[in-house]
């Protein structure tokens, strides 16, 4: 398009403003994609990012908020990371629940604090748990999780 703008091409003046958006956007997206990139773990210590980045649930505060977009996020800070930036965790990537990654993390974060260490059983019950039907936004329930100590991988 802004080859078409600069060769004189009629109609190709409406296009530019679009083209120019394009290429300012592309890095964004591409810088976004490789930051997010690769699994995440969760485990009894703390949460570890696919680019490496490790939050541990002795250093780190777990928060709720809501983004500008409406999308609700996790928001984990911690001293012990560069530069103490906050990283925000979104649960569509990961096909998990969003009220259930946030109390997963919240709970193995109470039970490290308390010297529990939870096995890799329970974290993977406890992330497949299914949320109950009949319970509002903002109620507390607690649930009785069924552990296999031989998990599946998934």
């Amino acid at each position: 398009m802004i080859g078409a703008f600069l060769l004189g091409y009629s109609g190709a003046g409406r296009m530019l403003l679009p083209a120019l958006m394009g290429v300012a956007l592309v890095p964004v997206l591409l810088t976004v994609s490789y930051r997010e990139r690769g699994p995440l773990v969760i485990d009894d210590g703390g949460v570890e990012f696919g680019d490496g980045m490790r939050f541990d649930f002795g250093s780190t505060t777990v928060g709720f908020l809501v983004m500008s977009n409406g999308v609700p996020a996790i928001e984990l800070k911690s001293a012990k990371v560069r530069r103490g930036r906050p990283r925000r965790l979104l649960h569509r990537p990961y096909n998990v629940d969003f009220n259930t990654m946030l109390s997963t993390i919240e709970q193995l974060q109470v039970w490290h604090a308390q010297g529990r260490w939870a096995t890799p059983a329970e974290i993977h019950a406890m992330l497949n748990v299914s949320t109950p039907t009949d319970v509002e936004i903002g109620e507390t329930v607690t649930l009785g999780v069924r552990v296999d100590e031989t998990p599946k991988r998934t």
